[in-house]
């Protein structure tokens, strides 16, 4: 039994198992808790909760800088592909790097913009599919008429 007053005693865990990183990340940039407040909801300490997510310190610094980054992904997306298709026109630029890897640049911008702002990547028209679509059943219908033109033929005795 210990000499130390209960009072003074930890009452934090000093379990030092398994972290689910990504409990605590969301715990982390959502709710903005500590590493101790963290762990104390894992039923893990603090440390064993640092430890695990010291590799996602540079992304964990500012967790407030980074739900203003999600509020605002789209705006964001927006700026940057705007400074590619600056660049893309830039002719200091397209001599200094190849025009294919900064229209690659803009492309996947592009499309992370897209899908930001609920947007389809693809570049499908549903009035083309379904022209496609009817094409497609109506070659098969020819097909199959002159399947069954060829098969009555066959069967007709007058051919014989």
């Amino acid at each position: 039994m210990s000499n130390t007053p209960v009072a003074a005693q930890k009452t934090e865990p000093k379990v030092y198992g398994r972290v689910d990183i990504n409990k605590a990340l969301k715990l982390r940039f959502k709710n903005d808790l500590s590493y101790q407040e963290i762990g104390k909801q894992l039923g893990v300490t603090g440390d064993a909760v640092h430890k695990r997510l010291k590799k996602f310190k540079k992304l964990l610094s500012d967790p407030a800088a980074t739900k203003a980054y999600e509020e605002n992904k789209a705006n964001f997306l927006s700026a940057a592909e705007q400074e590619l298709l600056v660049h893309l026109v830039d002719d200091k630029k397209i001599k200094d790097a190849s025009l294919n890897n900064v229209a690659y640049a803009f492309q996947q911008v592009s499309n992370f913009n897209r899908l930001a702002q609920d947007k389809s990547t693809s570049n499908l028209d549903i009035r083309s599919m379904q022209l496609h679509s009817q094409n497609e059943l109506e070659a098969s219908v020819k097909a199959r008429d002159a399947l069954l033109k060829q098969l009555e033929v066959g069967d007709d005795p007058q051919n014989e």
